[in-house]
């Protein structure tokens, strides 16, 4: 955020690519692994997957409301300053009220006490091995167990396909209907709006709707919490896919916005997901698990641009869409089976 900031007053082209490198270095780590730590402190699993629901809804309605309030501002580095001030804002937030708790500080205590000089020269090779190691911890949980290397799998063709939509459907509107970087903000507003209606939608309308069933003489019983986000997350990732397919065959305006919307609703697919993975494990295991899966979104934002952004500069089009699209429907078939069978597992 301090690149980006003076790179608003300097405007130079080499600061300018610098910036957009720690940027990219910074902000998604912050957003995963701040978030992840949370998630894993929550001993019940209908809390944590309400407080991924809701946490990934209010990060969707920030998003939306802030081309309208960056349109307002005069200067453009007007809006550097108040990103610059409200990210402030929101890291004295973390320090104040987010607490460590007591038995991870004492762990970290106990782990800093030096040992005797034996004891230390036997455990620098271990601690070698553990420094080489480090990269590739999350990904080595997720080897342990074929079924857990399948959600990680659909994560990363998910994220490769998302992580890119946006700014092809950006250039694709600009190239092909004129849109200006206002209508382009409003598209934006637009999608996280849905997005972030449909998740308050799954977390608070449904639920109310199901319990008000259950309490009629008809009413059946609702299905597990894990059984619904497996559900909806392969409801959200299959309406994505079919979405990205129709934008390759758009050649009307209001087409753009009623797919957009549709589009919207598969950004909840990482809330689903991350909430039926994290209900596996115990709250131990739940950090190396959510970590897991961070990782597999970061690596998967550093290969969409070499891959998609490759397919899109050799055959430019509307083949990005459909390549997009493969790669959700790839996705969806991995997730139906994994859903299938963990069913038959736990039947």
């Amino acid at each position: 955020m301090t690149g980006l900031t003076h790179t608003a007053f300097v405007r130079h082209v080499g600061i300018v690519m610098s910036s957009q490198v720690f940027e990219g270095l910074a902000s998604d780590n912050i957003l995963h692994f701040n978030l992840n730590a949370l998630y894993a402190r929550e001993v019940d699993i209908n809390k944590t997957a309400r407080l991924i629901g809701t946490s990934s809804a209010l990060y969707m309605i920030g998003i939306s409301i802030s081309p309208s309030i960056a349109g307002i501002l005069h200067r453009f580095t007007d809006s550097f300053l108040m990103a610059y001030a409200l990210f402030t804002c929101a890291l004295l937030y973390v320090f104040l009220f987010v607490k460590v708790p007591p038995h991870a500080s004492a762990n970290i205590r106990v782990g800093a006490v030096p040992g005797s000089r034996n004891e230390g020269s036997q455990s620098r090779p271990a601690s070698f091995l553990a420094a080489i190691s480090f990269p590739i911890a999350p990904f080595s949980f997720l080897l342990q167990d074929c079924r857990l290397v399948a959600i990680g799998l659909v994560l990363f063709l998910y994220t490769m396909a998302q992580s890119y939509t946006f700014s092809a459907i950006m250039v694709h509107t600009s190239a092909e209907f004129g849109f200006s970087s206002r209508e382009n903000g409003f598209l934006l507003t637009l999608v996280h709006a849905v997005a972030s209606l449909y998740l308050f939608s799954v977390l608070f309308v449904a639920p109310r709707v199901v319990k008000f069933k259950r309490t009629s003489p008809s009413g059946l019983e609702n299905p597990p919490p894990q059984a619904t986000n497996a559900i909806l997350a392969l409801a959200s990732l299959m309406i994505q896919a079919c979405a990205l397919l129709c934008f390759g065959f758009i050649r009307e305006m209001w087409q753009v916005y009623l797919f957009s919307a549709l589009l919207a609703l598969g950004l909840a697919f990482p809330s689903f997901l991350k909430s039926d993975f994290s209900s596996r494990f115990n709250v131990a295991e739940r950090p190396r698990a959510l970590a897991a899966l961070a990782a597999m979104e970061l690596s998967a934002g550093l290969a969409a641009p070499i891959t998609l952004g490759g397919i899109q500069a050799l055959w430019p089009g509307n083949i990005i869409f459909f390549s997009a699209s493969g790669l959700a429907f790839i996705a969806c078939g991995i997730l139906f089976t994994e859903i299938v069978t963990n069913r038959r597992r736990l039947t």
